[in-house]
């Protein structure tokens, strides 16, 4: 997986999953033992490591109800690899019994000493059969290497038959896994086993696209002192053609990706006027969103913070602010008083700016079915030829305080202003009016 890879739409499928089973151990579950604890002891790891899709992967798993309980519980596809043949060929069996073979979970013969997975890709590791030779090897900085910044590793020893895997000492393990690079390790037990959570710090040097040109001064230029030459692919992830136009916003490790009302062929018109939100470093969907005919993508519209979600209400008046992670709703914010529909937004020193019109946005969502391969502009809405593109405009410009939902100031103008020319930079405020 060093290099690309294609992820598959999470809604209605399934999430890659990566299972590695190393190490000759004994069976996790004794035969006498009860089929839901597999069940149980998935729904555990999920639990601890506050991670429940993406990508993931599984050290020292050595039963297939594990993979195939995986499977069923979470939104994963398996993908196991085991050092032993002969293992390797129960798993494919156990598992092609069960029609999943190859259409959810995958089974291949390796080793551990590199992990075959490109760095910052993993979104969970687990490994119940630690042992303190484990601690030894390479495997503690593999683990942190794969995993994606805040990503989790659970460490343990699972609980079967008459006896426990041996679980190395606290302070070993900790200083391991601290010495690889994890930024916190904590120590959990129960009925199921003994577990230490590792997570890996956030990336230093990282910055965020929070605003359609960067940042609130429509300044297009990034701060990021991580990506270096040379460039490599990360992943790759449908869809390959989209609906036009479109802007990305990314924070947080996750990127949002706006589309909006032009198709040129029938392959991008499924993706007309939609919110997609994925992983980014492993392309994971996290969730998307359709949006209203008129809802112009190709604005100021969204803003990405690492924690939440900013959206003009697409019903044009406030701004929703969603759960990054899985695009539920949190909450809106308006300007009470203030009527009319909001054209822009910008998120400046704990203040939301937004630029609020008269009149409603027009509905145009433009299905060409092109016979070129490139587009072909004579064939888009009349808006790219005519004064001006007939969205974005609004009179009035309002500053809200988010902590306290109070309007702190606005100002209207006599004529229209200008959505795509509208920057703040220190204590001002910058606007077009093309007819003033």
């Amino acid at each position: 997986m060093n290099g690309s890879f294609s992820m598959p739409r999470r809604a209605g499928s399934c999430v890659v999953f990566w299972c590695l089973l190393a190490g000759a151990s004994p069976a996790i579950f004794a035969e006498t033992a009860e089929p839901r604890d597999a069940a149980n002891l998935v729904n555990r790891w999920l639990e601890t490591s506050g991670i429940d899709h993406g990508v993931a992967i599984v050290l020292g798993c050595d039963d297939a109800r594990i993979l195939l309980a995986l499977h069923r519980t979470g939104s994963f596809v398996i993908h196991a690899i085991d050092e032993r043949p002969e293992r390797v060929a129960e798993l494919r069996k156990a598992v092609d019994a069960e029609g999943l073979y190859g259409r959810g979970i995958m089974v291949e013969q390796g080793e551990l000493a590199r992990l075959p997975f490109a760095s910052n890709l993993v979104d969970l590791a687990i490994a119940p059969r630690l042992t303190a030779s484990d601690l030894e090897g390479s495997l503690p900085s593999e683990l942190l290497r794969v995993l994606r910044p805040r990503g989790v590793a659970v460490l343990g020893s699972v609980r079967s038959g008459d006896a426990d895997a041996p679980l190395p000492a606290e302070e070993a393990l900790r200083q391991s896994m601290k010495k690889a690079g994890a930024a916190a390790v904590a120590m959990a037990e129960d009925r199921l086993g003994r577990w230490a959570i590792a997570t890996k710090p956030a990336a230093a040097g990282t910055d965020a696209w929070s605003h359609w040109e960067h940042g609130p001064d429509n300044n297009p230029v990034s701060t990021d002192a991580r990506i270096q030459a040379p460039y490599l692919t990360q992943w790759l992830g449908e869809p390959y053609y989209i609906a036009m136009p479109a802007i990305t916003t990314a924070a947080g490790g996750r990127i949002f990706i706006a589309m909006g009302h032009i198709a040129h062929h029938e392959r991008e018109e499924p993706w007309l006027n939609t919110l997609l939100a994925r992983n980014g470093y492993n392309g994971t969907q996290l969730w998307e969103r359709k949006l209203p005919d008129g809802y112009l993508a190709h604005r100021s519209a969204f803003i990405a913070t690492e924690d939440t979600f900013f959206m003009i209400d697409p019903s044009g008046s406030g701004c929703l602010l969603l759960d990054p992670e899985t695009g539920e709703q949190r909450d809106r914010i308006h300007a009470p008083g203030l009527r009319g529909e909001w054209k822009w937004i910008a998120l400046k020193d704990g203040r939301l700016f937004a630029l609020v019109g008269p009149q409603k946005d027009p509905a145009q969502t433009t299905i060409v079915r092109s016979p070129y391969t490139h587009w072909s502009w004579g064939e888009l809405s009349a808006g790219y030829y005519d004064k001006r593109i007939p969205w974005g405009f609004g009179r009035t410009l309002v500053a809200i305080d988010i902590a306290g939902r109070s309007v702190t100031w606005t100002h209207t103008e006599a004529e229209s202003i200008d959505s795509r020319g509208i920057a703040l930079r220190d204590d001002k405020l910058v606007f077009y009016a093309p007819d003033s």
